[in-house]
């Protein structure tokens, strides 16, 4: 079976999550990598586990053929345990595809119909974004994400341009462009209108809002 898809592209701290995740659509299934990954080792699901954890804890990004293989297997056990509805859903990917490999790998597994690029971000509003996630997680007495160090932080933002970016060109789906410069609010709105179009053109057959 074949996916269908809208994907999220923009740097770590672009905000994609923050926007994305509870736009309070039922036609779009939000799915991050990050949350599968984190998700595999706090329930330290093996063999995924082991393999995964030393790549987080450095800000490397998990080989392309296991990311592949624990996106597809989780994708499938979401619609086999009812969670993710195919006929009555799209995807809203975050995190994945990240390479130009996986993209090739997955292509025959996703029917991409359109990417949300989240541009208009300098490197050093992504430092003090990444920053801020660490003393706010500080503050509400909690330990900041394993990959929230300052030696992971750059290796991320270094390979989004150098492995990620270059992975658009894979895609003749439209490019939705989204400044993610602009306060969270219009952020989210903008998003939220592209998403709202999306559904209109691609599950016309059901109700924009429930």
């Amino acid at each position: 079976m074949i996916y269908r898809a809208i994907l999220l592209f923009g740097p770590p701290y672009a905000g994609k999550g923050t926007a994305c995740k509870n736009l309070e659509l039922p036609q779009l299934f939000y799915a991050a990598s990050g949350n599968i990954i984190r998700r595999i080792l706090g329930e330290q699901r093996e063999p995924f586990a082991s393999q995964i954890n030393g790549y987080v804890k450095n800000g490397r990004l998990v080989p392309d053929d296991e990311m592949c293989n624990i996106f597809k297997s989780e994708v499938q056990h979401l619609e086999q345990t009812g969670v993710y509805r195919p006929s009555e859903q799209l995807l809203f990917l975050d995190g994945i595809p990240r390479t130009f490999e996986q993209a090739k790998s997955l292509d025959d597994f996703l029917d991409v119909l359109e990417i949300f690029h989240f541009t208009n971000l300098p490197n050093s509003v992504l430092r003090g974004r990444a920053a801020k996630r660490v003393q706010d997680a500080l503050n509400d007495g909690k330990q900041p994400r394993t990959d929230d160090n300052p030696v992971a932080i750059e290796q991320r933002i270094k390979d989004y341009y150098e492995m990620t970016f270059p992975t658009l060109d894979f895609y003749k789906a439209p490019l939705r462009c989204v400044d993610a410069l602009l306060p969270e609010n219009c952020v989210k709105s903008q998003i939220r209108t592209l998403a709202m179009n999306a559904i209109a053109q691609y599950l016309s057959e059901l109700p924009v809002n429930f």
